[in-house]
């Protein structure tokens, strides 16, 4: 690797915006000197090709080859300077009075009693020029009206019938609160799975054939005794394995 030097730094740094800055250092390897430059994480970035401007010269390594970043990509980049996420996000055109507060006192009851403070801390509010505002969060969450904006943010479940999705048997779509829909979802998956009821001592205890996970990877349906397949987790290795829900 060769490169022409100006003032110590490579050429091609000054063709990149903002000003990227890597530690270069040469590595003596067998009977060669290697040149060693290694680019940490910046707190500018997006960084781009400044003949190609801001929008189209940001690009993205992936695998051996670069791609260039979508506009979605970019803004994500950003995100990651301002150390907040998606869901953080204010919605400024919306009053705090779009999510059922009340609702969501009663899911955090058996944990914690909420303030107004606590709403902001939880980001389920923001501040948004002196006003507090939902965030896209608490608005997937607790929103009175989430359809208008995410008209996707609701579950849709179904039971199969034989080996393949020919023939569904039952099927149901849950667009309560998002909190009560996990748990909705659940119990429609579990009212479709075989159990067993294992006495010991003078304890009874409900075994499920199949573990539950919510908030991970999607398992591919299981399949149940009568040749049925159920949307749900993974199955247990053991069958007599008590389930969980993760």
């Amino acid at each position: 690797m060769c490169w022409k030097r100006k003032r110590g730094w490579p050429a091609w740094s000054r063709t990149i915006r903002p000003r990227l800055v890597p530690d270069i250092e040469v590595v003596p390897w067998r009977n060669l000197n290697v040149i060693v430059v290694q680019v940490y994480p910046s707190n500018t970035r997006p960084h781009y090709l400044q003949r190609l401007g801001s929008a189209d010269g940001v690009f993205l390594r992936v695998g051996s080859t670069n791609r260039r970043a979508e506009a979605l990509q970019i803004e994500e980049l950003k995100r990651w300077n301002r150390m907040d996420s998606f869901d953080e996000q204010a919605i400024p055109d919306l009053k705090s009075e779009a999510l059922d507060f009340r609702s969501a006192s009663e899911f955090f009851a058996p944990y914690r009693k909420l303030t107004p403070k606590a709403w902001s801390t939880l980001r389920v509010t923001t501040e948004h020029q002196g006003r507090q505002v939902p965030t896209i969060g608490g608005l997937l969450l607790f929103g009175k009206d989430r359809f208008s904006r995410f008209p996707d943010a609701w579950i849709q479940a179904g039971r199969f019938a034989g080996t393949d999705r020919a023939r569904l048997v039952d099927s149901a779509e849950i667009r309560s609160l998002l909190p009560q829909a996990a748990e909705e979802a659940v119990a429609f998956a579990r009212k479709h799975l075989t159990h067993e009821s294992v006495i010991e001592g003078l304890r009874r205890e409900e075994r499920w054939k199949v573990w539950i996970q919510v908030g991970g990877r999607t398992g591919r349906p299981s399949t149940t005794s009568g040749g049925e397949k159920s949307a749900s987790g993974k199955t247990a290795n053991p069958p007599s394995r008590t389930s969980r829900l993760l």
